[in-house]
């Protein structure tokens, strides 16, 4: 990571940087070499503040602690930072779960380690109509459906949206 430091109403010290240069090394592994990190350090009515704006991959992360300590207050910000970090990594791994596929800039292999087919399911795509398929879904507890569109002969995938209506998965033409 790459760090921008700059003071407001104080001056950056050589200590100061080393100090949150060594707490931020702890966020490093969540962000690519040419992340740039922009902390700022200011003092106000004997009130140390140290921020954290952190842009990576379409997200924003932005920390900031107040303490009469400035060590403190750059622990703290360090701290909220990794919460946020860690919770926009869940958030995203269970929308990877889920029935909708989104690109929010991560990749699955950073989220899981590789694992290895332990289940093979077969099933017999027969010809139906789509109006036939949402009957099918509609009396099951499935989420999926795999079948064959009597209409374009080619093989689909419907599946239950969250607000109620369907989606359906054809292959490129």
């Amino acid at each position: 990571m790459k760090y921008i430091m700059t003071g407001r109403n104080v001056e950056v010290t050589q200590g100061m940087r080393e100090y949150a240069e060594k707490r931020l090394s702890r966020i490093e592994k969540f962000f690519n070499e040419d992340t740039e990190a922009n902390v700022t350090f200011s003092v106000q009515k004997k009130r140390h503040i140290m921020g954290v704006t952190i842009f990576f991959e379409g997200n924003i992360y932005r920390a900031e602690a107040t303490n009469d300590d400035l060590y403190v207050s750059i622990d703290k910000s360090i701290d909220l930072l990794e919460g946020q970090i860690r919770k926009t990594k869940t958030k995203k791994e269970k929308m990877m779960k889920g029935t909708e596929v989104k690109d929010y800039g991560i990749r699955p292999e950073d989220l899981a380690p590789q694992g290895e087919v332990t289940k093979v399911k077969t099933f017999n795509t027969k010809p139906m109509a789509i109006e036939d398929v949402i009957l099918e879904l509609k009396d099951s507890d499935k989420t999926f459906y795999v079948f064959n569109n009597s209409e374009t002969n080619e093989t689909n995938v419907l599946f239950k949206l969250k607000d109620g209506n369907y989606g359906i998965l054809e292959p490129e033409k």
